[in-house]
Formats: C-alpha cells, sequence, structure tokens
C-alpha cells in the first residue's frame, strides 16, 4: 500500500537535499514475464497507466529544465509501451543519457535504430546460465535464449550495456551466470540480494519493507510511476509518494515540503556521505568501515581501494555484493583524448548497503 505523505512545514531545500540530477521514468507495468521476485508486480496483465505520450513528452521537458541530465526507462518492460521511441528521442533532443532497462526478451525491430543513438544505453536481468534456472525465475517459456539473443545483438550494435543479476533462489548459478555474460562481451555487471519489496518480499505484491532499499532513494533522484506519482525511486514507488505530475509540476514537488519528509524518511546507509579531505587508501588498505569516495580523485579497483584517475568519466554513487562482500561494480569506461587513459567508472562505499541492480547506470563517456 502506498503512503501519500503530509507535508510539514520545511521544504526539500530547507533539508539540504540535493539538486535532482537522476529521473526514472517508470511508464509501464506490462511485461511478457512474471518473475518471482518482481518489486513492482509487472506481469502481461499489467497496463501502461494514466500517463499519456503527451503527459511523458511534457514531464521530460520539465525534468530537462529543472537540471535532469540521466533519465532511465523502467517498468514492467518499457520496450512494451507504444510511445517509447518518442521519449527516447525527446530526452536525446535535451541532452540527456537515457538508459533503457530491459528484460530484453523482444526488441521490435523500428527500436533498434533508436537505442542505436549516442547517448543511449541498455541494461537488462540475467539470472543463470541455464535456461531452466533462468525461466523458474522469469515465469516465461523461451526467456533465456530470448535475452542472451539480444544481448549479443546489442553488443554487436556496439550499444552499451550492463546486465544485473539478482540472487533470488538458495544455490542460483550467479557465478555461472556471470561468467556467460562476460564470455558474451558483457563487461559491466553488477549482482544484488533478494529484497524484500513486492513479490520479492514472498507475500503480498504490496508487502514492502522499507528497511530493504539502498539508501540513495531521493537523494539527487526520483521516479515517476505510471500513474504519475511521484517517489523517491523506483524501487520505493509502492512504499511512499509525493503528489502528483498529472497536476503539480515536477519541480514543485520535488522541492515541496512533503518531498523532505519523504527523503528524510529513507533510511540512509552508514557511509552514505563522501567527505572530500579523507584519505583514499592505497591497494590492500581498504576496509569496511572506510569511505573511499570517487569524490578525491580515486576510486576503488576490483582488489581493493587504491588510486584511480577519474577525470572526466562518470562515477556511479554505489557499490553491488559479491559473496560476502561490497565490491564496486565498473560503469561505462571509454579513452578519452587527450590523455589517452582508459577512463573506467567504479565507485564503492564499502560501509553502506549495495544499490539494487535495477539502479540506473552512470552516464557513459563516448569515444570521439
Amino acid at each position: 500500500m502506498t503512503v501519500i505523505l503530509d507535508r510539514p512545514a520545511e521544504t526539500a531545500a530547507d533539508a539540504g537535499a540535493d539538486p535532482l540530477q537522476r529521473l526514472a521514468l517508470d511508464i509501464t507495468r506490462s511485461c511478457q514475464a512474471a518473475c518471482t521476485h518482481c518489486y513492482n508486480g509487472s506481469s502481461p496483465q499489467g497496463t501502461h497507466g494514466e500517463m499519456t505520450r503527451e503527459t511523458w513528452l511534457s514531464l521530460l521537458d520539465q525534468a530537462a529544465a529543472a537540471g535532469v541530465h540521466q533519465v532511465q526507462l523502467i517498468g514492467g518492460e518499457p520496450t512494451l509501451h507504444p510511445d517509447i521511441a518518442d521519449l527516447i528521442n525527446r530526452a536525446v533532443d535535451h541532452g540527456m543519457q537515457v538508459e533503457v532497462f530491459s528484460n530484453l526478451i523482444h526488441i521490435r525491430a523500428v527500436l533498434w535504430p533508436v537505442l542505436r543513438q549516442r547517448g543511449v544505453t541498455l541494461a537488462t536481468s540475467y539470472y543463470s546460465d541455464t535456461a531452466e534456472e533462468h525461466e523458474q525465475i522469469t515465469k516465461h517459456r523461451a526467456s533465456y535464449a530470448k535475452t542472451k539473443a539480444n544481448i549479443t545483438k546489442a553488443l554487436a550494435y556496439r550499444i552499451p550495456l550492463r546486465a544485473g543479476i539478482v540472487h533470488v533462489r538458495p544455490g542460483q548459478r550467479v557465478a555461472e551466470a556471470m561468467a556467460e555474460l562476460r564470455a558474451l562481451g558483457v563487461q559491466h555487471i553488477r549482482t544484488d540480494r533478494l529484497r524484500e519489496i513486492g513479490r520479492g518480499a514472498g507475500g503480498e505484491e504490496d508487502t514492502h519493507q522499507i528497511t530493504e532499499l539502498c539508501g540513495h532513494c531521493a537523494n539527487g533522484r526520483a521516479a515517476v510511476l505510471p500513474d504519475g506519482s511521484v517517489a523517491g525511486c523506483v524501487m520505493s514507488g509502492g512504499m511512499m509518494t509525493v503528489g502528483n505530475v498529472l497536476t503539480t509540476p515536477l519541480a514543485e514537488l520535488v522541492s515541496s515540503p512533503a518531498w523532505a519528509t519523504l527523503a528524510a524518511a529513507i533510511p540512509r546507509p552508514r557511509r552514505a556521505a563522501a567527505h572530500r579531505g579523507d584519505e583514499c587508501h592505497p591497494v590492500g588498505e581498504c576496509n569496511p568501515g572506510d569511505d573511499c569516495s570517487p569524490m578525491h580523485e580515486c576510486t576503488p579497483d576490483l582488489d581493493g581501494c587504491g588510486p584511480h584517475m577519474v577525470g572526466e568519466a562518470c562515477v556511479p554513487d554505489s557499490c553491488t555484493p559479491r559473496e560476502d562482500s561490497c565490491q564496486p561494480s565498473p560503469g561505462v569506461g571509454a579513452i578519452r583524448p587527450p590523455l589517452q587513459l582508459a577512463y573506467t567508472a567504479i565507485a564503492c562505499n564499502p560501509g553502506s548497503d549495495c544499490a539494487p541492480a535495477e539502479s540506473e547506470a552512470c552516464a557513459p563517456a563516448y569515444d570521439d
């Protein structure tokens, strides 16, 4: 059940909330699959909600005016929405980075040229290196083969792509799935534990545990749901919303007292804040209690916390778990002149909870 927050006296600006930079457009509850752990109850019976083509396009215009530079299209399965090409094109026209989070079960032929535009990336979910286990989770026959084939196609088109693996079942072949993705050519992979949200809670679809959020919701980001209501992120959409973009401008909602209340209600990770003056320890000396932030001009690497040039590369603000530790997840890298260095966007807050695999990627850098 979604909670609609009342308005207190303090505004979001008074509370020191970060300005809105990332916006998730949760454009549909329709999906070919009916994943056992789906966080928002999407299925083949889902609908596109009350938002229309015109209201989504207007929202993108508002978001651009508000300074949003990164948009994620998600659902449900966003490629099932009849207007997704128009939404991607409008965001690209505004100079935004766009990530489409798709199950890649089916991509219409007319969509591939849209997805191949500069500034557009793909993300997908993957669960196993066997069709049987993958499809036991997605509840869609042949989803494994179809997703795998479209991953290969996207990479052949040179579309930047990342994959998320959620550890749903005991004994799940997560390591093998990761190895298979790397063999296909996927370099950017996030793993995540099962979150007790929606069907992931193992009960009713409107069951949600706020403590299962990673803690970054409403921190420079927001999500708009299919009915137009505004949440702190896609994962919290079933828990708390503030107003509706069908009746109130986006900028007004995210600067409102109600938004400040929503942000304050999100349990924050233990060491979510970066401290610019802190020392960044060399490789092998990164402890879970340390804050090794890319804001110091270095980031953790896969083996520990080591100096790393960030330059103009994007840096995600979270990490993902690997086994029993919190390991950094790579973003999208590129060779950027004139230094000719391989900028790899990787970041980790060792003391914080890890962001869900569905969290948006950082804005990619491109070769000139």
